[in-house]
């Protein structure tokens, strides 16, 4: 597979919480191709204790099932909320 396929493959994955595709909420943050047939994926989930990194980690393991090796990262980045009383 080649990295255009695996981001393809990927963006069509439903996210647990919402249903909605990882592609339409932008969590695929990259896709490295790395040397010996493998490949290493990095996922973006709204909060860093979200309860759905083993179901991301099983759906992108078999969405790239080609590959010999697979490497599934995860980030995060906490959105704040516009504070109360200002503006």
């Amino acid at each position: 597979m080649t990295s255009d396929e695996i981001l393809s493959a990927l963006k069509e994955i439903p996210d647990p919480s919402s249903g909605r595709s990882l592609g339409d909420l932008a969590m695929v943050k990259s896709v490295e191709m790395l040397p010996g047939d493998a490949v290493r994926v990095t996922i973006e989930l709204p909060t860093p204790a979200s309860p759905h990194k083993a179901a991301l980690d099983a759906a992108v393991r078999q969405a790239v099932k080609g590959s010999r090796r697979v490497e599934v990262g995860f980030s995060s980045v906490v959105r704040r909320s516009p504070s109360k009383g200002q503006g």
